[in-house]
């Protein structure tokens, strides 16, 4: 009976890693977290959160894959934003953390335009694009000291009249909303 549990658990440790490609795709998911996925969903596919139960709205909810993904869920329980510091996740065009950034003069690379935060040598490369009527994505790359991407994500966000914001409609933006900063 002991063999039998061990046999039964050993295929569902290994059925998680199998539904968790190797993938980022702008402005939608990384392994198999997507944005605006529910947070059942996100459990079914991931398990609970590695890093426990963290308090609602107010840190960053972890789920191990091939890497470690990092989620934030909006006030329905749905993705609005991922990010990962784990090299086992890339792009189709190769871009993951460790890829070394080599802008031109006009700072730009692949799409990404340079956003310099906290001062040099530590920057930050956006690319965004519209899903449809004011949401948006931004695909952020953040570098480390070294010029390699530390780590990426992807946040889903609404352009609004009075600026572009992490909040559920484009009604004046309630006190806990989130203002997009770019520039």
């Amino acid at each position: 009976m002991a063999v039998a549990i061990g046999v039964a658990t050993a295929p569902a440790a290994a059925a998680t890693r199998a539904v968790d490609p190797p993938r980022i795709v702008p402005w939608h998911e990384i392994g198999n977290i997507g944005l605006g996925m529910s947070h059942v969903r996100v459990t079914r596919l991931y398990g609970r959160a590695v890093n426990g139960t963290p308090p609602h709205d107010t840190i960053v909810r972890q789920y191990e894959g091939r890497g470690v993904i990092g989620v934030i869920f909006d006030r329905n329980g749905d993705v609005e934003s991922l990010q990962t510091a784990s090299p086992a996740y890339a792009t189709r065009s190769g871009i993951h953390t460790g890829t070394r950034i080599t802008a031109d003069s006009r700072h730009t690379w692949k799409g990404f335009t340079l956003h310099r935060n906290g001062g040099f040598p530590y920057s930050e490369w956006d690319r965004s694009a519209t899903l449809g009527g004011p949401v948006r994505v931004r695909v952020q790359l953040r570098l480390g000291r070294d010029g390699r991407v530390d780590e990426i994500d992807l946040t889903r966000y609404l352009h609004c009249s009075f600026g572009d914001v992490v909040a559920p409609t484009c009604a004046m933006p309630p006190p806990t909303a989130h203002k997009i900063v770019s520039g």
